[in-house]
C-alpha cells in the first residue's frame, strides 16, 4: 500500500454501523473490487460525498468490508470451537460450517472472498493486509480444531490447510455449477478421510 493510501486508512473513523451495514450488503449483491466509489454510491444509496467522509478512500472502504466480515466470521468460528473435542465433534462442526455456506444467505460470502482474493492478488502491495490473514490466520485457526480433537500439532496443521484448500476448492465449485448435492457428498467424503486419527 502506497503512503497516501496509509495515510487515508489512518484518517478514516469506524463508520456507523448502518453506514457499513449497507456498503457489506451492497458488496454481498453487486462486488466492489473492481468498482468506483461512484459506481458504489449509486447502488448502496449513500452518497459519494458521505462515502468519503466515512471511509476516506476507496482502500478504506475495501479494509472496513473485509474487516467487518472477518470480524463476524471469526466471533462465530470461535464460538463453534468450543464444542469441538473429539473427532467426531471436529466433523460435525466442519460439515456444519460448509453446509452453512451453501444457502442463498451466505454463499454471496463466498463470491465475495473470490473476487477480493483476485484483486488482491494483482495488487498485492495495497492489498498485503488481506492476504496475509487469508491464509496461515486460518490454518492456524483449523490446526486449533484438530489440536482440540486430540491430533498432534503438525499433523493437525498439515490437515488444516488440506481443508482450507480443499474447502475453497468445493466453493468455486459450488459457484460455477450450482451443484449442491455433488459438492456437500465430496466434501463430506473428504472430512471422513480427513478427520480420522
Amino acid at each position: 500500500m502506497s503512503e497516501q493510501g496509509a495515510s487515508a486508512e489512518r484518517a478514516v473513523k469506524k463508520p456507523p454501523i448502518d453506514v457499513l451495514q449497507k456498503v457489506v450488503a451492497d458488496a454481498l449483491k453487486n462486488g466492489y473490487a473492481f468498482r468506483s466509489l461512484r459506481a458504489i454510491a449509486e447502488t448502496s444509496g449513500i452518497s459519494h460525498r458521505m462515502l468519503i467522509y466515512h471511509f476516506g478512500s476507496q482502500h478504506g472502504l475495501w479494509s472496513a468490508i473485509i474487516n467487518d466480515v472477518r470480524e463476524s466470521e471469526s466471533r462465530l468460528f470461535q464460538a463453534q470451537a468450543e464444542h469441538v473435542s473429539s473427532a467426531e465433534d471436529l466433523k460435525e462442526v466442519l460439515i456444519a460450517f460448509g453446509r452453512r455456506y451453501t444457502t442463498d444467505e451466505f454463499l454471496p460470502f463466498y463470491q465475495l472472498h473470490f473476487e477480493t482474493y483476485s484483486y488482491a492478488l494483482r495488487h498485492r502491495e495495497e492489498c498485503a493486509e488481506f492476504l496475509g490473514g487469508v491464509v496461515q490466520p486460518w490454518v492456524d485457526a483449523l490446526a486449533s480444531l484438530f489440536i482440540r480433537a486430540g491430533f498432534q500439532e503438525a499433523d493437525g496443521h498439515q490437515r488444516a490447510r488440506i481443508i482450507l484448500a480443499a474447502t475453497r476448492g468445493f466453493f468455486l465449485d459450488l459457484l460455477t455449477t450450482g451443484d449442491v448435492k455433488r459438492v456437500d457428498s465430496s466434501a463430506t467424503a473428504l472430512l471422513n478421510l480427513v478427520c480420522v486419527k
